[in-house]
């Protein structure tokens, strides 16, 4: 079916680029280590590989948007952002002395989802650039979900004054976490718990202080 789109759309000679590039195993070894990443191998390795193929299929996917080849084809952008944010968050976890470029991008991406959760959206747009000066190609994705991000403050409900400071509190939390200041982290969860008890996000908060 690809194939047949992309004839109507761009003639025999990508078709011809396609088959090469799966003859010559180019494709076939993105696809394994995909595979390998979404049947669980976490190690930094793969992680490390699928931030930048990720990356890759996502261009192609614009591409192939641009070229009209219909929605069955292109993937959900702001879906790709989620799950390098993902990984960055497992690249983070591991303490490494020292990233590389894919790596930090990575986990730059990660902090800017987290703040886009939070509320922060300047400050998410801001880290989003920063992952963007670490790894230049992941540009097309990080305008994708920012533009996103905008149009959903345009067409969402104004905001009250105690979503604003319930996400405030929320993020200092999740700050604390990171700095591991667990305990601090913890009276702070407790004290919320009391002003907003049924806020949704606070077991997910309960989570991340389990065992700390």
């Amino acid at each position: 079916m690809l194939f047949v789109r992309l004839y109507i759309t761009e003639g025999e000679k990508r078709i011809f680029d396609a088959l090469k590039l799966i003859a010559a195993n180019k494709e076939k070894n993105r696809l394994k280590i995909l595979e390998k990443y979404f049947a669980g191998d976490t190690s930094r390795e793969t992680l490390s590989e699928v931030v930048a193929q990720i990356t890759k299929c996502s261009l192609n996917s614009i591409e192939l948007r641009k070229a009209n080849c219909g929605s069955l084809f292109v993937a959900d952008l702001c879906k790709c952002v989620e799950d390098i944010a993902g990984i960055g968050r497992k690249l983070e976890e591991m303490r490494c002395d020292e990233y590389n470029v894919p790596e930090r991008a990575a986990i730059k991406i990660a902090d800017s989802v987290r703040l886009a959760k939070s509320g922060d959206i300047k400050g998410c747009i801001s880290e989003m650039k920063n992952a963007v000066n670490e790894y230049e190609p992941i540009a097309p994705l990080v305008s994708e979900y920012c533009d996103r991000l905008i149009k959903n403050i345009e067409t969402k409900e104004p905001v009250s004054e105690m979503e604003k400071l319930a996400a405030a509190v929320k993020n200092n939390i999740r700050q604390m976490i990171d700095r591991e200041e667990y305990e601090q982290a913890k009276k702070t969860l407790a004290e919320y718990k009391q002003i907003n008890p049924k806020d949704a996000e606070i077991a997910k908060l309960d989570n991340m202080l389990q065992g700390r």
